[in-house]
């Protein structure tokens, strides 16, 4: 943590030309990471136009049995934020045009949040998941497919080669300080 604390001891987040359109958000999911609980980690990051706004990694509470649950975990929370963050910005005059979109690099959690039948192989998920799906059916929202090499919420849920990491730390505008 030192280390990675002086290396980039010059790097700050910009804020440049910030606009109050494009509320989208990144999701994911590293399923089953942890070695010693088997439980997966959950990371989300949005952006209002190109400024990184909210972001959070943090330990999902239960095991998921699938790297699809461990997904669909991630983007009830991302769901959860993206909600919030309408209600902030309608709060400081700002009302948000149509659903955010959330960006999401697993095919199937975006077609168990799309599809209305109840498969026999996710009828363990908890009531609670299906937040996701009604806040779709609502227009709250809209899950879009991103490829993981794009998806930015990576940095917070996996270990990435430094490559990686420096193009995701760029595209949430971690950005060397300008002297």
């Amino acid at each position: 943590m030192l280390h990675y604390l002086q290396a980039t001891a010059n790097h700050s987040l910009v804020y440049s030309n910030v606009s109050m359109h494009g509320l989208e958000g990144y999701i994911d999911a590293n399923w089953g990471r942890d070695s010693n609980d088997r439980k997966s980690t959950t990371g989300y990051i949005f952006c209002l136009g190109d400024a990184t706004i909210s972001w959070q990694s943090k330990k999902q509470s239960t095991i998921t049995i699938s790297s699809t649950e461990a997904e669909y975990l991630s983007a009830t929370q991302g769901t959860k934020e993206a909600l919030h963050l309408c209600a902030l910005l309608t709060e400081l005059s700002y009302k948000p045009t149509g659903p955010t979109t959330l960006h999401e690099d697993n095919q199937s959690c975006i077609s168990l949040a799309l599809n209305p039948i109840h498969h026999a192989c996710t009828k363990h998920l908890d009531i609670q998941l299906h937040f996701v799906r009604d806040r779709v059916n609502k227009q709250a929202i809209q899950l879009q497919y991103i490829p993981t090499e794009e998806n930015c919420a990576d940095i917070l849920t996996k270990l990435l080669s430094c490559a990686k990491f420096e193009k995701l730390r760029t595209l949430i505008r971690v950005l060397p300080i300008s002297k």
